[in-house]
């Protein structure tokens, strides 16, 4: 189906397609969750880096601060 709008770009071409077909292009792969334009693919990852903003000193496993001083205890 032609909607009738133009673009320059071919990319906004395939995003606005997505939108009229519940089309997803990019997928999260922390959880699977999927997105039609990679900037809300970037916006939804940063969720993902904020739950796991701490780093065990001893492994480099990163996780939420109550989930690291369980984890730290098992060394």
């Amino acid at each position: 189906p032609d909607s009738g709008k133009g673009f320059i770009q071919r990319c906004n071409l395939i995003t606005h397609r997505c939108i009229h077909t519940g089309e997803s292009s990019y997928e999260c792969p922390e959880c699977r969750k999927n997105f039609n334009q990679s900037s809300h693919l970037v916006n939804h990852q940063r969720m993902h880096t904020r739950d796991r903003a701490y780093k065990c000193p001893k492994c480099g496993k990163t996780s939420q601060n109550s989930a690291l001083t369980s984890h730290q205890r098992s060394h």
